[in-house]
């Protein structure tokens, strides 16, 4: 069976630069982009003088949380937007909106005044909360601590935190602490368990078991009973790799939670940990009952004495969710193994679509040359707009950066969360799909060259198979072979590293995207089938199809 690390609920959150023209190379040929221009983060910090070392970031965040507001100059100021004279108004705007950090509790206080003039000013005022320069630079100091694990700031993001002004700044202050915690900081993590903030706790409690191992261990067993399922669930799966049985009777009522992820990922601990499955992977809130009432049974029954798996291994546990892109309906689905519709997300013309470790999903318009992301509510939190051309795939990567095929471009790039290009690669031969590979380096379908290559970090190529018939997603797989969806000539493939098919499915109706299951099926979207399943023998074995018919791209977790 493949096993995977099992992956941690409080992920690091760390996304272009246009290449210059140059004559394109011959088709299956890559080379390197141009050195990337410092991103907008490293520029804003440059700004404010911040070097980016431990003690550079140190003193800015130091500074930045002992900045004191004057609250009477506030005021004065606030009482002059309803001056008579207008240059007295506009004089008062500017110093407020230009200060380093907007007084947010006052100015909400003055959008009740009778004052028209004073009330509207203010909320101008407020609407750039967040947004001032200096603000900025506090969150890409903190970025630049999540994103590069600069240890020894804990106490620093703390004080930071508790005069961040807006809700992007508190986000990276508690991912930063995650980063940056030593187990020295223990003190004041459990100090923090006790924080009115649900994330806040969690962060903590991440971070001890980080930074403390088995000694948090009763850190964990207080926090199973925390008002947060996230903060639950983490404590749950700390104890589980500790092989506590006190974290079964918490994972028996996570299996229940509304939250699709944290139930899923519940489930999969329970698994992990007991070696037994207790019904079907469940979807439906009734299966789940029967999941967390057999699983209690067992606790209170065989459970009580039974020999727990140590260490925790995670196999691969299929949910039956399956993400779909769906062009011709400009929609973004999730279904389960009954075909049941559990979510769904306008997107104009979807072609690249992937459910993150965070429950999230990151999808890609063509029409619109944006990948956006999508929280589990289907609301936008992140987006990556005015690509070079429409993204045909797109893949976030373990340091939060997000890959991008940009097939009419003739480019895969690497974008920071910023926007900013970190890598890229010219792909002649119109690239519909890239995977960056855990050996660093980026598998590329190019389905207009018919190959599928492999280059490097540099860019160059190190493996190609060609002659293929219209390549529109290659996938590598844990045995070093590549299974590769030939749309035109429909079929998909699976090929050896010497370029010899050792299997294939025939007959298919277009197939735009694969994916190898762990339980040896393969996934396919067709673009006049739907999505289809099918074993090792060829045979179909599951299939979701809406009235177009027509997906894209399919991806099962």
């Amino acid at each position: 069976m493949s096993m995977v690390r099992f992956i941690p609920l409080l992920a690091l959150v760390m996304a272009g630069v246009a290449m210059a023209q140059n004559p394109q190379p011959r088709p299956g040929t890559t080379r390197p982009a141009k050195p990337v221009p410092p991103s907008s983060e490293d520029v804003l910090l440059a700004r404010f003088n911040v070097a980016p070392t431990t003690q550079g970031v140190r003193d800015f965040l130091a500074a930045a949380a002992d900045l004191r507001v004057d609250e009477e100059r506030v005021q004065r100021l606030i009482d002059q937007l309803g001056s008579e004279s207008y240059r007295e108004r506009e004089d008062a705007y500017e110093a407020l909106r230009s200060m380093p950090r907007i007084p947010v509790a006052q100015l909400t206080a003055a959008t009740q005044s009778q004052d028209p003039e004073i009330a509207m000013r203010a909320r101008q005022v407020l609407a750039m909360a967040g947004k001032e320069p200096h603000t900025q630079a506090v969150l890409a100091a903190l970025r630049l601590v999540a994103r590069q694990s600069i240890k020894g700031l804990a106490v620093e993001v703390h004080d930071v935190m508790k005069v961040a002004p807006d809700t992007a700044c508190r986000s990276a202050a508690r991912l930063a602490l995650v980063a940056t915690a030593l187990p020295q900081d223990a003190p004041l993590l459990r100090k923090l368990r006790e924080d009115a903030d649900a994330e806040m706790r969690a962060a903590a409690l991440t971070a001890l078991h980080q930074v403390l191992a088995d000694q948090a261990r009763e850190d964990m067993a207080a926090a199973l009973k925390d008002p947060s399922e996230h903060s639950r669930l983490i404590a749950a799966q700390a104890l589980a790799e500790q092989a506590d049985r006190r974290c079964l009777p918490v994972l028996a009522e996570l299996l229940l939670s509304e939250d699709q992820a944290t139930a899923g990922q519940a489930e999969m601990l329970v698994v992990a940990l007991t070696g037994k499955q207790f019904g079907q992977p469940a979807t439906r809130p009734a299966e789940r009952e029967k999941w967390a009432a057999a699983l209690r049974a067992w606790i209170d029954g065989e459970g009580r004495t039974a020999k727990l798996q140590h260490p925790l291994k995670m196999d691969v546990l299929v949910t039956g969710l399956t993400l779909v892109c769906l062009p011709r309906e400009n929609a973004v689905v999730e279904v389960n193994a009954s075909g049941l519709e559990l979510w769904r997300a306008a997107v104009p013309q979807p072609w690249a679509c992937q459910v993150l470790p965070n429950g999230n999903r990151l999808v890609g318009s063509f029409s619109t040359r944006e990948v956006m992301e999508f929280d589990r509510a289907g609301r936008k939190v992140w987006s990556l707009p005015n690509l070079p051309s429409g993204p045909m795939s797109v893949q976030r990567l373990a340091n939060g950066d997000t890959l991008v095929a940009c097939a009419d471009a003739s480019r895969v790039i690497q974008y920071k969360a910023d926007g900013s290009a970190a890598w890229q690669v010219v792909a002649a031969g119109r690239p519909a799909d890239a995977r960056r590979l855990d050996n660093g380096h980026t598998l590329i379908a190019l389905h207009q060259a018919g190959q599928v290559i492999e280059v490097d970090a540099a860019g160059r190529q190190v493996w190609q198979l060609g002659d293929l018939a219209d390549p529109q997603s290659a996938q590598r797989l844990a045995n070093g072979n590549t299974l590769v969806a030939h749309a035109t000539a429909g079929f998909v493939a699976e090929y050896n590293r010497q370029g010899q098919k050792i299997w294939s499915a025939e007959g298919l109706k277009t197939p735009l995207d694969v994916q190898r299951l762990p339980n040896g099926n393969t996934l396919v979207a067709e673009q006049e089938a739907g999505v289809r399943e099918y074993d090792s023998a060829g045979r179909a074995v599951w299939e979701f199809k809406t009235p177009s018919a027509h997906a894209s791209r399919a991806r099962r977790f």
